[in-house]
């Protein structure tokens, strides 16, 4: 399971952030030879956090499922995240702050 936890595959638009070539997920753009291991890193640790997450949020599990989201949400802000933090905070009990999550991407969003 742990394996699969650390597993990431990329995202079907990954661009090579250097010169735009369409790739998979490698420590080396195919095209223009750059170091791409950073964006590797981050997207792996990305799908680790989003996938604990989840299963946390399965298990019941609110403190864990907690300080997955909000690792998720610093490293990775984005819609995606902000909704699993506010799922997060609803399990964990703390409406207020679940709703201002919401709120927030819903005001990022429109």
């Amino acid at each position: 399971m742990q394996q699969d936890l650390t597993r990431a595959t990329a995202p079907p638009d990954f661009r090579c952030p250097t010169c735009g070539a369409r790739q998979a997920l490698d420590d080396i753009c195919r095209r223009c030879r750059c170091d791409l291991s950073l964006v590797v890193a981050i997207h792996r640790r990305r799908t680790l956090l989003r996938r604990q997450c989840l299963l946390c949020i399965r298990r019941q599990q609110p403190e864990a499922a907690l300080l997955a989201a909000e690792q998720l949400h610093a490293l990775a802000p984005d819609a995606d995240s902000a909704r699993l933090l506010g799922i997060a905070h609803l399990l964990d009990g703390d409406f207020t702050h679940a709703l201002q999550t919401l709120i927030e991407t819903a005001a990022q969003a429109g």
